[in-house]
């Protein structure tokens, strides 16, 4: 899921959240791996996958810990005075569970592999608190 994409009419020079470890991308065995799609500038902000796996060592699901990284980026955009970027961030635990969770409008989807079917679920939005 980790690209370089970037977004459209970037302005030269930009990196992006890919490059960057434990933001776009980030994977420890011992708690777990996660990545990260959208406005990688927010990302960056908020070390997302980093934060991700952080929380999963920290007792959290995929899931929460995706939740956790959404309302990050949403509480920063808003406390910078910004709307919140489209973002999307998808986890595995240790044991192979999943969660996944992106901002409100940018219906991320994603597929699960798991011996004999393959699954395409789709991500929790989650509106800005307000």
């Amino acid at each position: 899921m980790c690209t370089t994409s970037g977004l459209a009419h970037k302005l030269p020079g930009r990196v992006g959240d890919s490059p960057l470890i434990g933001h776009g991308l980030y994977v420890d065995d011992a708690a777990g791996a996660a990545g990260a799609t959208g406005v990688g500038e927010e990302i960056i902000r908020i070390g997302g996958s980093l934060t991700i796996v952080e929380a999963m060592r920290a007792g959290r699901t995929a899931q929460e810990a995706c939740e956790l990284a959404v309302h990050k980026v949403n509480s920063v955009a808003v406390r910078r005075g910004m709307h919140p970027a489209s973002v999307a961030f998808l986890a595995m635990d240790k044991n192979g569970r999943v969660g996944a969770a992106c901002s409100e409008r940018t219906n991320f989807e994603y597929a699960v592999a798991r011996p004999g079917k393959v699954e395409l679920l789709k991500a929790k939005e989650l509106a800005v608190a307000g």
